[in-house]
C-alpha cells in the first residue's frame, strides 16, 4: 500500500545554468523513426511491466496522472518518482501513466505537489479510479 507521509527529497532535475527544470513530456518519449514497430512493441510491453495496471485497482484510488504516451517513453523518464506507476492502454494505443496510489484525495494532493517540487508539471492532475474504472479531474474532485 503506497502512502506518502514524509516523502523523500531527491534533487530535482536541472539545466545546464543549474536552474529547476520542468519535466518535458517530448522529452521523454522515444523517436520512432529509430526503432522497428516490432522493437516500440517489446519496449511497451517491457516499461508496461514495472507498473500496475489500473483495472487490478480495487475500491477508490487517487493518483497523480503524469502523461499520456502514444509512444514509449525513455527507461529513465520516470526514474524520480518516488512512488509506483500505474498504467492503462487505452483504446487509441495510448498509454496512461500515473504515479501513487492513495486512499485520500489529500494525500494525492500532497504528493502532487512533491511532483511539482521534481518538476514533473506538464500534466500532473488528481485522477481516481473506482474498481479500475478511470475518472477524469473533474469526476474526481466529486469524489473527494
Amino acid at each position: 500500500e503506497d502512502k506518502v507521509k514524509n516523502p523523500p527529497t531527491p534533487k530535482a532535475p536541472t539545466d545546464s545554468t543549474g536552474g529547476k527544470t520542468q519535466m518535458d513530456p517530448e522529452k521523454l518519449r522515444l523517436d520512432p523513426k529509430d526503432y522497428s514497430p516490432e522493437e516500440l512493441e517489446r519496449m511497451k510491453a517491457e516499461f508496461l511491466k514495472n507498473t500496475t495496471p489500473s483495472n487490478q485497482l480495487k475500491g477508490t484510488v487517487f493518483t497523480v496522472q503524469l502523461g499520456a504516451f502514444a509512444l514509449p517513453v525513455k527507461p529513465d523518464a520516470f526514474s524520480l518518482v518516488p512512488e509506483k506507476l500505474v498504467s492503462e492502454r487505452l483504446p487509441n494505443g495510448m498509454i496512461r501513466i500515473s504515479s501513487g496510489q492513495f486512499k485520500t484525495y489529500k494525500e494525492a494532493e500532497d504528493y502532487q505537489k512533491f511532483m511539482y517540487s521534481l518538476g514533473y508539471t506538464a500534466e500532473d492532475y488528481i485522477v481516481a479510479y473506482v474498481d479500475g474504472k478511470y475518472k477524469n479531474p473533474a469526476q474526481t474532485r466529486k469524489i473527494k
